[in-house]
């Protein structure tokens, strides 16, 4: 399947970041996952323009639909990117 990529602890902030950012423009991050990881992608990208519907992931439905997730508080922002190992001063 052509070049093996084993990702540095940086560029997987990086992805979590550029995940973050995407989520928060309305692209939900199992769906940009799931594309990234379909076309063999080193990178995550905005999904095109299109009706966004959840995907199962790793065989779990999703907590909610789209339609009802609810953006993320200051306080579990901080919790993830501590969970993702972000110091406090990156923050």
């Amino acid at each position: 399947m052509g070049k093996r990529y084993a990702p540095t602890e940086y560029a997987k902030k990086l992805i979590l970041m550029e995940l973050d950012k995407l989520r928060k423009q309305g692209h939900p991050p199992n769906e940009v996952l799931a594309k990234a990881v379909r076309s063999g992608y080193l990178d995550v990208y905005p999904i095109g323009k299109r009706e966004f519907t959840p995907t199962i992931v790793s065989g779990s439905q999703p907590l909610a639909p789209v339609s009802e997730w609810k953006p993320e508080t200051d306080e579990q922002r901080r919790k993830r990117l501590e969970i993702a190992g972000f110091k406090k001063r990156e923050l």
